[in-house]
């Protein structure tokens, strides 16, 4: 399993993720209607999204 060393929060709801191996942009925007992640349409709480050992909270 990658471990995330490094994230960057991007403007319209995307998050700019580095590992070891693998660089690229996850767009939440598709899944903010979605029970996992509807909080996150909260401007102030999805800037609190930071890297875990192997995810992101």
């Amino acid at each position: 399993m990658e471990q995330a060393l490094n994230i960057k929060l991007l403007d319209n709801y995307c998050i700019k993720i580095q590992t070891q191996v693998i660089h690229g942009v996850f767009d939440v925007k598709p899944y903010l209607n979605g029970r996992a992640f509807k909080e996150l349409k909260n401007k102030g709480y999805f800037s609190t999204v930071y890297a875990t050992k192997y995810g992101i909270e």
